[in-house]
């Protein structure tokens, strides 16, 4: 439920270990038949904000003998300083026996107020000086109201460093930017973040990559050797934010991506595996919006070389076992826990480049519906900046939708949501279209995709990417905005079902059907498409 961590610990590489984000860690042989689990620790924790709960787990270095090992987690209430009502945690903690941690060894090392529910970091990792490196968020909301992240006097929006083994209830190394205290907090080695969501130490060269979650535009990549400021938010990537003017000294990012590509890095390990020889020495990272895998190879002075390796998956975080292979955590199905392996040769045919050749329409030109292809209405439509909107489903062949009391549908996998806009444009006889956009269900996600209608409207053309035009219409200039892959998934969320409009508020209705009106669910119920409507 909710995977965000997954690895092994020092002198135990035959058990790997998952954190849930409900306060859950599992233990579970690293084997492909494994069957079993071991419940290591339960822990209570403060879930008010879908980004708060238990984030992160690291293991001593020198657990095998010392059974320690640390745990990261959201809190309310009396554990929280004065004056704020949630709270981040670090917590020391030692095991019990192999599989098994004592959960009334908890001592709490460091309380952090949390202004806002989101934006918690949360990640834990030693490096290779045996110190304990902690991601803390810049506290949330947006845009960094307090202005968290440009002030190193407090521990959000930073990295910190801290030696657990020194002096009660932690040491603070000497050679932090502030460990006198003056000018910032003696736990600060970096700062300038906005939500490091995952980083790794590379086990050979020592450095620490960090993903940096951004905030309008701009998904970062930071590769850390020396405590150092990264900007935000007076930058987001290389860009200024907002209406800010940037100043120098800021510690530059080695690589950054748009919002065409993604909206939520998760950052990976640079990989050291045995496998993949093609990868070794490639930093790896994902995006948990648009399900993107990439790796990105070093090639000074030149820029990184950044090769997408997959996409399909919305990945929360990486880990590595004790050869260096790689190991993924998801969000999507039940298939939750992932490795990284080299893919079959693809079997299947190329993904249609026009809307012609998806097998939707029996004539694209004028139209008209393949068999099994059927229109259908909503009683709420979005408005679309004026535009008219026809709606198509089709379903696999004997597949229904299934209703659910109070929820969207229950759409089967190979299910195909179709939408057309059309809009009025000046001096055209007919409203042009201008967009077909196709929400698919996958085995493992919804997708979406959207085709631009070409100027003779004999045709569309897939969009990799977002896409603005200027259009003449009798009431002025309209700026239409083509969507990206990825923006799909900020409407078409799982709390709305995915499937917006497939709710039986919305369906429930009289509609024109095949040119005559209908009880829409009866119809749909009747043609096989709706089961236990009520």
């Amino acid at each position: 439920d909710r995977p965000l961590w997954i690895g092994v610990a020092p002198g135990d590489p035959d058990t790997l270990f998952v954190v849930e984000q409900g306060g859950v860690i599992w233990a579970f042989d690293n084997r492909d038949d494994v069957a079993d689990r071991a419940e290591f620790l339960r822990r209570a924790v403060y879930r008010n904000n879908n980004e708060e709960g238990l984030l992160g787990l690291a293991f001593h270095p020198e657990y095998a003998e010392n059974g320690r090992f640390y745990i990261y987690y959201s809190a309310n209430g009396g554990v929280c300083p004065a004056g704020t009502d949630r709270c981040s945690v670090l917590a020391e903690l030692r095991r019990a026996d192999r599989r098994r941690a004592d959960p009334a060894s908890e001592r709490r090392l460091l309380v952090i107020g949390e202004p806002y529910g989101n934006h918690n970091g949360g990640d834990l990792h030693f490096g290779p000086d045996g110190l304990l490196y902690v991601g803390v968020g810049d506290g949330g909301s947006g845009g960094d109201p307090r202005g968290n992240g440009q002030n190193p006097r407090t521990l959000l929006g930073s990295i910190l460093r801290i030696d657990v083994d020194g002096a009660a209830p932690y040491g603070i190394p000497a050679d932090n930017p502030f460990a006198d205290g003056v000018g910032g907090a003696p736990e600060i080695y970096t700062w300038g973040m906005r939500n490091p969501w995952r980083m790794r130490f590379d086990g050979s060269t020592g450095a620490l990559w960090v993903g940096d979650v951004g905030q309008n535009a701009w998904e970062e990549v930071d590769k850390i050797v020396a405590p150092g400021n990264f900007g935000w938010n007076v930058r987001e990537g290389f860009a200024c934010y907002g209406a800010r003017q940037c100043a120098d000294g800021f510690e530059e990012p080695i690589w950054v991506y748009d919002h065409n590509d993604g909206l939520s890095i998760t950052g990976g390990p640079v990989y050291r595996g045995p496998d993949l020889p093609e990868l070794w020495g490639s930093y790896l990272f994902a995006d948990y919006s648009s399900g993107r895998l990439w790796a990105l190879r070093e090639r000074p002075p030149a820029e990184p070389e950044v090769t997408q390796l997959t996409a399909g998956s919305q990945l929360t975080s990486f880990g590595e076992d004790a050869d260096g292979r790689v190991y993924l955590t998801s969000f999507v199905g039940r298939r939750s826990i992932l490795r990284l392996d080299r893919a079959a040769p693809p079997m299947g045919p190329e993904f249609p480049r026009l809307l012609s050749e998806t097998g939707c329409f029996a004539d694209t030109a004028t139209h008209a519906l393949a068999p099994g292809v059927v229109p259908y209405g909503v009683n709420r439509p979005l408005w679309s900046d004026g535009a008219t909107k026809l709606r198509f489903v089709a379903l696999p062949p004997g597949e229904s939708a299934r209703y659910v009391e109070d929820e969207a549908w229950q759409m089967p996998v190979g299910t195909v949501l179709i939408k057309t806009f059309l809009i009025d444009e000046a001096g055209r006889p007919e409203p042009r279209r201008l967009e077909t956009r196709m929400y698919t269900r996958e085995a493992q996600a919804w997708r979406g995709y959207t085709w631009r209608w070409n100027e003779d409207q004999t045709d569309a053309v897939l969009l990799d990417g977002a896409f603005d035009e200027v259009i003449d219409t009798p009431d002025g200039e309209l700026l239409w905005h083509y969507p990206s892959r990825v923006e799909c998934d900020q409407c078409h969320t799982a709390a709305a079902g995915f499937a917006l409009g497939w709710r039986t508020r919305q369906l429930n209705g009289r509609f024109d059907l095949d040119g005559i009106g209908y009880d829409q669910i009866a119809a749909l119920s009747e043609r096989g498409y709706l089961e236990g409507a009520p």
